[in-house]
């Protein structure tokens, strides 16, 4: 996945940039908003560098990365804030965050300091009201703007979101009798399904995970996970292919929707791709750059503007920008816990990983001179590599994995994961090994690791290098088969309160962590695996007495094996169906009361209703 952010020239400062090899002289990181392009790099491990980002921003990063939530400092809009740019305080910056009118979290930051004023719109949708924000009201001059250049296509032209939104309803309103299936990325237009649900006057289906993003984000209870509690359903944008459509259509007469400004051409009668964009026109970049005039504009998607937008800029000259020395010192020293290469690389192979670097950074030549190195002796002379990891670097990193003993298939998972994202040599990885496990289980490795000082190729996941991770990994699951605890599996039962669904993603959590069987990849399989077996059987012997009663009844195939899917369907609707009998005993059992006691009533005072008839005028209580 390409990687939407950038590094500040000539500061400490980096948005929506996560991969701290290239770029060691950064100290303060920000994240505009959480769409995965622009966290590529940033993982739950993150560690001893401040993360800037707005309220919302900071509840999703927890919710969905898991990053601690020591490394996060929620700033709130609008509202200037001062941060130190050196490790003494005698340099300070102000940051500005605006509401950049995207996803749910979504902000513009506006840097000022000595490298004058940077206004940095991360991915925006520009609106008029914009200008009005007191912090860009005030402000004569911008330096730099770095520009969400998404849509930046004279050629295009996309309608505001209120009117996409009018051709969704008019589509909706043609096919009244058509479900409706909307292909969604797993962040942003919360609002327009908000806004369907209520014209339309239904639930609207989504997926757990999902859901549980909407309620972090408090929006109107229109959502539901139940499975055809609404005519609108969402699912992932990859979901709506010719099979899929033709799959729901044969079991429902079904429409398929994709709000999205990339030129998508229908590729199925019943696909309709409307141009909504949470990203700014070519024509509203246009007057956001006119209004602006900033003395020079970055694009962040890629390295090209149009040329027409440098008629736009005014003919200024930005100032030489010089770097206070408390900053520069700031830059040049290691920070606690620096993630950086061990001594023992290849001087050939770190030579090679920066060629390949360089030509992915293209122009942003400020990361590549930025690495923190050393000279060393190489095979044909000096060479420079990687500043070398310290023995207390690699124990605290290492915290940040699983413990070996209780699983070693997730223990190797989260190491492949691991060495992917830092690129670790053969000899880095013995180490890191004897700090988790220790040097009696480590020596178990020896031979299999021996001689093995380099990878095959830089890149560790390259398919050449495939032999040195299968056998590492195969050695690790062999000799730290995963543990498991029947006892925690039987105890997992379907409380009083608690919903088919909520029980049912309970157990599978519970189930994953004790009953020591890998969930089989790509599932659902073709057939029913060991896993899904025994999830199977434990969630049914689960489930509330009078819930696994009525699946067990009414399920066909229960005894011989059904998918857990249909189990999980079926009980869903049975606990809807005694939850509606229970309403209705509950209501007969009110009037049978009610009667009861009007009985009684008339008994003791003598009075009894007498309809209305002929020649009894009004009907009424008479003795």
């Amino acid at each position: 996945m390409s990687v939407n952010g950038k590094v500040i020239p000539h500061t400490p400062l980096a948005v929506d940039f996560w991969q701290v090899r290239k770029c060691p002289g950064t100290r303060l990181f920000f994240l505009s908003h959480m769409h995965s392009d622009h966290t590529v790099g940033l993982t739950s491990t993150w560690s001893n560098r401040p993360i800037y980002c707005s309220p919302t921003t900071d509840t999703l990063l927890r919710l969905k990365l898991q990053v601690k939530e020591k490394w996060i400092h929620p700033l709130e809009l609008d509202e200037p804030y001062l941060l130190p740019m050196d490790d003494i305080g005698k340099e300070k910056l102000t940051v500005t965050l605006i509401e950049a009118n995207h996803c749910p979290g979504s902000v513009m930051f506006l840097f000022e300091g000595y490298f004058g004023s940077i206004l940095y719109t991360g991915d925006f949708r520009y609106t008029p009201s914009m200008l009005r924000e007191p912090c860009l009201r005030t402000h004569t001059t911008i330096d730099v703007l770095y520009l969400d250049n998404t849509n930046c296509d004279p050629n295009r032209t996309l309608p505001s979101r209120q009117q996409a939104t009018q051709q969704i309803k008019e589509i909706i309103r043609r096919h009244p009798n058509h479900n409706i299936v909307i292909g969604l990325y797993a962040l942003g237009k919360e609002s327009l399904l908000v806004e369907l649900a209520k014209e339309f006057k239904t639930w609207v289906e989504v997926s757990f995970e999902r859901m549980q993003t909407l309620k972090a984000l408090e929006l109107p209870d229109v959502f539901t996970t139940e499975p055809g509690a609404g005519r609108i359903r969402v699912v992932e944008q990859s979901k709506i292919c010719s099979a899929n459509v033709h799959k729901w259509d044969k079991e429902q007469p079904t429409l398929a929707i994709l709000p999205t400004s990339r030129p998508l051409v229908p590729f199925h009668p019943n696909v309709h791709v409307v141009p909504y964009s949470d990203h700014s026109s070519y024509q509203e970049l246009e007057d956001f750059v006119s209004a602006l005039k900033p003395t020079s504009l970055v694009p962040i998607v890629g390295n090209h503007v149009p040329a027409s937008f440098s008629a736009l800029l005014p003919r200024r000259k930005r100032h030489e920008i010089l770097v206070p020395e408390c900053v520069r010192h700031y830059m040049l020293s290691q920070p606690e816990s620096q993630l950086s290469s061990s001594a023992n690389t290849s001087p050939r192979r770190r030579q090679e990983e920066d060629e390949e670097e360089e030509e992915e950074e293209g122009a942003d030549s400020t990361v590549q001179q930025a690495f923190a190195k050393i000279q060393t002796i190489g095979p044909e002379g000096p060479a420079v590599v990687y500043c070398p990891w310290t023995m207390k670097e690699m124990k605290e990193v290492l915290e940040h994995l699983p413990e070996i003993q209780q699983d070693g298939d997730k223990f190797a998972k989260a190491l492949l994961l691991f060495c992917q994202q830092l690129s670790l040599t053969m000899p880095e990885i013995k180490k890191l090994l004897t700090f988790k496990i220790g040097p009696t289980h480590a020596s178990h490795f020896t031979a299999l690791l021996a001689g093995q000082t380099g990878l095959k190729k830089p890149q560790w996941d390259h398919a050449d290098n495939a032999p040195h991770r299968n056998a590492l990994t195969d050695a690790i699951k062999a000799k730290f088969p995963a543990k498991f605890d029947m006892s925690k599996i039987f105890a997992c039962k379907q409380n009083a309160e608690e919903s088919v669904n909520d029980y049912y993603h309970r157990l599978h959590q519970v189930f994953n962590e004790n009953s020591g069987i890998a969930k089989p990849e790509g599932y659902p399989t073709p057939e029913t695996g060991v896993w899904e077996a025994h999830l199977s059987h434990t969630f049914l012997n689960g489930l509330a007495a009078p819930i696994s009663t009525s699946v067990k009844q009414t399920c066909i195939g229960v005894m011989d094996g059904a998918r857990l899917e249909e189990l999980r369907r079926h009980a869903v609707h049975a606990q809807h169906r005694l939850n509606e009998e229970k309403v209705n005993d509950d209501k007969k059992r009110r009037d049978r009361k009610d009667k009861a006691q009007l009985t009684m009533v008339q008994a003791v005072t003598g009075w009894s209703y007498q309809p209305q008839g002929n020649n009894r005028g009004r009907g009424g209580y008479r003795r």
